[in-house]
C-alpha cells in the first residue's frame, strides 16, 4: 500500500454529490433533522419549540456522616463505584466542592457546570 496522499483523487471525493434517499454519513443526523421538520411544517403554521434535555441524574450519592472525636464532620459520597470522604470547603473527585454538611444532606457545588445539588443522606 501506498502511504503517500493523492490529492488528485481526493479532489473527486469532495466533489461528488450525495444523492441517496438514506441517510448521509457525512452530516450531523441533528442537522438532517432539523431540516426534515422545518421543510414538513405547512406554510403560516407554528414550528413546535424544541424540547431541553434533561439534566442528568447527579453521579454522587450522600450515604453518611463521620465525626472523629474534636475533628470537623465528614461526608461520605459514593459516585461511579467510588468511596470519596471530605469536610466542608473540600473538593472530592476533583470536581466537587462540599459547600454544607446538614444532618441530613449535603450541598454540593459542581465547579464544571457551574450548580448547586442537595444531595439527601440515602436510607
Amino acid at each position: 500500500m501506498d502511504p503517500r496522499l493523492r490529492l488528485t483523487e481526493l479532489e473527486l471525493a469532495e466533489d461528488a454529490v450525495y444523492e441517496a434517499g438514506g441517510r448521509n454519513i457525512f452530516h450531523d443526523a441533528i442537522e438532517e433533522g432539523v431540516q426534515r421538520l422545518n421543510s414538513r411544517s405547512p406554510v403560516g403554521s407554528k414550528a413546535p419549540v424544541p424540547l431541553q434535555p434533561a439534566m442528568p441524574e447527579f453521579p454522587l450519592s450522600f450515604f453518611g456522616i463521620a465525626k472523629v472525636l474534636d475533628s470537623t464532620k465528614k461526608v461520605c459520597l459514593l459516585g461511579d463505584g467510588e468511596i470519596f470522604i471530605g469536610g466542608e470547603g473540600e473538593i472530592v473527585d476533583r470536581r466537587y466542592r462540599i459547600l454544607r454538611i446538614g444532618s441530613s444532606s449535603v450541598d454540593v457545588e459542581d465547579l464544571l457546570e457551574n450548580t448547586h445539588h442537595t444531595l439527601a443522606m440515602q436510607q
